[in-house]
C-alpha cells in the first residue's frame, strides 16, 4: 500500500485506498497485451470485463500461480520503491509478464 502524506480532510498521514497486488490483476495485466490484439480495450474496466470469464473458468491451482506471482512482483516494487526516489514522486507499476 502506498502511504500518503497529503492532508485527507484532517487526518494527516492516512493511509490511500490503493489495495494490494492480487492475483486476478497481475492475471490482467499479463492478459491486456494479447486481449489488445482483439480487442479495443479503452481502459481498466473492460480489461477487467474482459478478463473474468477466464479467471472463472480457471483452476484453483492456476489462479494460485497468478496470487503467488502478485506477491512476488509486490515484494520486488516495494524493494524498489525503497532504492528509488525521482524527486520524491513516482509510480511504480507490476511486471506480472514476466516469465
Amino acid at each position: 500500500a502506498v502511504v500518503s502524506t497529503q492532508s485527507t480532510g484532517g487526518n494527516k498521514n492516512k493511509r490511500s485506498n490503493k489495495s494490494k497486488a492480487n492475483g486476478f490483476f497481475c492475471f490482467a495485466q499479463a492478459q491486456k497485451q494479447k486481449l489488445s490484439a482483439t480487442h479495443d480495450i479503452k481502459g481498466n474496466s473492460q480489461l477487467v470485463a474482459l478478463c473474468d470469464p477466464l479467471w472463472r473458468s480457471m483452476s484453483a491451482e492456476e489462479k494460485k500461480l497468478w496470487t503467488q506471482r502478485a506477491k512476488e512482483e509486490q515484494a520486488r516494487t516495494q524493494a524498489r520503491a525503497k532504492t528509488v526516489t525521482v524527486g520524491g514522486v513516482g509510480e511504480l507499476r507490476m511486471d506480472c509478464n514476466r516469465q
